[in-house]
């Protein structure tokens, strides 16, 4: 484990699969390569069910770049076999950062918690800073909220699941995709979280996420969207007002494997030269052509395409309830 003169209290810290083992080292890399950030936090991997020849493997490779790597048995979150798990895209894995505290040392106090299927783009340290309050979690409202108002079964269907988690106010329904805790609230909290899952199954239809915001209704610190640029924000084309740190590629079309909006190809190259450069990994991610995926018949483009010409005034307004929210808000980190 690196460490340093003054033992550090934070960490940002990475659950993952083998599924997710190349996008999640590549978005730790790049946390590892801030130097205001890594001076106040370390790095960390946390590997389900992966063999100690990988983990040191992975140790070998990229310990000097910063990271470090910890083992965790799935048998620590998964639920028992019969428990209902909504079909989505999202694998039961999710579920193992609902295990961190069992795993992670304990000198660590404050946790920042990130999806491996982020890109980091800008400068994170005033997130790592940040001192959550004691029992809450920091956290960016998911996109679902721009949606009200639509016409159709979506917002009704939505704001009916999230009234069974105790939720009201749209804007306090929060994506799990990066959070910030401190680390005695996650042992205390994370436990019930999955308590709840396995209670609540049906209710939990976006599994630890859906549990986590049921567990911390009305203790959520909103974080900008900066901090959590969710597919849905970046449809809107607004990046170059609200200028996100962190993107996070929500829903079934991962950067490595589609090329359509909102992203367009954008990021793919840097997942083809990681695997490139590092052929022991390079079996956990297959990255096609860019031919090979064009000749794919990816889904969302046709639903992008419909609301930006049948319905434009759909994204319109979404894009400018986003920019008033971004610029108005007073965020738990104000900029």
């Amino acid at each position: 484990m690196q460490t340093s003169n003054a033992e550090k209290k934070r960490a940002v810290v990475f659950v993952t699969d083998r599924g997710f083992l190349v996008p999640s080292i590549v978005a730790a890399l790049q946390v590892a390569r801030q130097p205001r950030a890594v001076s106040i936090a370390d790095v960390f991997v946390v590997l389900i069910d992966m063999g100690s020849d990988i983990i040191a493997s992975l140790t070998g490779h990229f310990e000097k770049s910063g990271l470090n790597f910890l083992p965790m048995p799935s048998g620590l979150f998964l639920p028992p076999e019969n428990t209902f798990f909504n079909r989505t895209h999202v694998p039961r894995s999710a579920l193992g950062r609902l295990a961190l505290h069992r795993v992670l040392p304990d000198r660590y106090e404050h946790i920042v918690y990130l999806d491996g299927d982020t890109q980091i783009v800008g400068d994170i340290t005033p997130l790592l800073c940040h001192s959550v309050q004691p029992g809450h979690v920091a956290a960016v409202p998911e996109g679902n909220w721009l949606c009200a108002g639509d016409f159709g079964d979506y917002w009704p269907k939505h704001r009916a699941y999230m009234t069974s988690l105790g939720i009201e106010d749209p804007r306090d329904y929060f994506n799990s995709g990066v959070l910030a805790f401190r680390m005695d609230t996650w042992r205390e909290m994370a436990p019930k979280a999955l308590e709840y899952f396995v209670r609540y199954p049906e209710k939990c239809l976006y599994h630890d996420q859906s549990a986590l915001n049921a567990i911390f209704c009305g203790r959520n610190e909103r974080l900008s969207p900066i901090y959590n640029f969710l597919s849905l924000y970046a449809e809107l084309d607004v990046a170059d007002k609200i200028k996100p740190r962190i993107i996070h590629f929500t829903g079934g079309n991962k950067p490595w494997n589609y090329l359509g909006p909102p992203w367009n190809g954008r990021f793919i190259d840097i997942y083809r030269t990681f695997v490139e450069r590092y052929p022991m990994v390079s079996s956990h991610l297959r990255v096609e052509s860019r031919q090979a995926i064009g000749a794919h018949s990816p889904s969302g483009v046709v639903g992008y395409i419909k609301d930006g010409l049948v319905l434009p005034w759909r994204r319109r307004r979404r894009r400018r309830l986003l920019i008033d929210y971004v610029t108005k808000n007073d965020f738990v980190l104000r900029e």
